[in-house]
């Protein structure tokens, strides 16, 4: 098995969003704009030819929904960087944490997984970054890249650390720190035709974040995330949806869900339960709609 076949299946067992590149490019093999949202359950063959071998590739990972909220400080000058940096123990300590790759001109990539996702921003400030996250991608390892006529191979720093997850307060301190005016992911135009037709707004942007509190469900704690879940079920069976296509949208699309988190039974039981509540509820106005004709009759 090839080193980047392997590696592709390590990092879908992780749970990131990965495509191949253009051998050795940065440049996307092909489309990569949905794995912003979703992890594809055959992120695997695109790694493969017609024959099933290994394709001459490299592989990127999209920031964003599709990666568990996955967002990397791409460091474009380090000296200006670290020489900002250095005396913040705190931030120091932050970046050696979490799982820094380099690329083949030896600098830094930061990973981190956040509680919300935040979109990509270009650099406004004196700290030589730039921030990826949904709409952009980052070329991870072991892709080998030819640059002005030299080859070049991005690595792990430590291929066994793991990907720090920040909290909000983390976010907010992280902000604070380089001056960098994270934003929150928010639909936009772009985003129009990943949304099914019919879907609310609302409970579009609670399936790709998981953001309870934004949609008033957080107040409340677990049993109001799980009345939230409930309403998106319901939401869903309007829309005319079966129950094997509620399950099959929220098991590839809902993965910030605390149903998702709690496994597959509990969303066909989550299914199950909103099934029954709405038929019970249209029986219950049919049976209405009688009495009131029967009244006027």
């Amino acid at each position: 098995m090839s080193q980047i076949l392997e590696s592709a299946m390590q990092y879908t067992s992780e749970g990131l969003a990965i495509f191949p590149t253009q051998y050795r490019s940065k440049s996307p093999m092909g489309s990569w704009k949905v794995y912003q949202y979703v992890q594809p359950s055959n992120q695997i063959e695109r790694f493969k030819g017609a024959n099933g071998q290994p394709l001459d590739c490299g592989i990127a990972v999209a920031g964003g929904i599709g990666s568990g909220n996955l967002l990397v400080i791409d460091v474009d000058h380090p000296d200006i960087f670290f020489g900002a940096t250095k005396h913040d123990k705190a931030f120091q300590e932050m970046i050696s944490e979490t799982k820094t790759s380099f690329s083949l001109s030896g600098k830094p990539h930061y990973y981190f997984k956040t509680e919300i996702p935040l979109r990509s921003k270009s650099p406004k400030n004196d700290f030589g970054i730039d921030i990826l996250g949904m709409g952009s991608y980052a070329v991870i390892p072991p892709t080998e890249v030819s640059k002005n006529g030299q080859l070049g191979l991005y690595t792990w720093k430590d291929p066994k650390k793991k990907i720090l997850t920040l909290s909000r307060s983390e976010i907010n301190s992280l902000v604070e720190r380089l001056n960098f005016p994270f934003k929150e992911w928010e639909p936009i135009e772009s985003d129009f035709k990943f949304k099914p037709h019919g879907m609310n707004w609302k409970i579009f942007r609670l399936i790709q974040s998981g953001n309870y509190e934004d949609a008033g469900f957080y107040e409340g704690g677990t049993q109001s995330r799980s009345e939230a879940d409930f309403h998106i079920v319901l939401h869903l069976i309007s829309l005319g949806w079966n129950d094997s296509k509620i399950f099959q949208y929220l098991n590839n699309f809902g993965k910030c869900l605390r149903m998702y988190e709690r496994g597959s039974q509990f969303i066909w039981d989550e299914i199950s339960r909103a099934v029954l509540f709405f038929q019970n509820s249209v029986s219950e106005s049919k049976k209405q709609i009688i009495e009131f004709q029967e009244m006027v009759q």
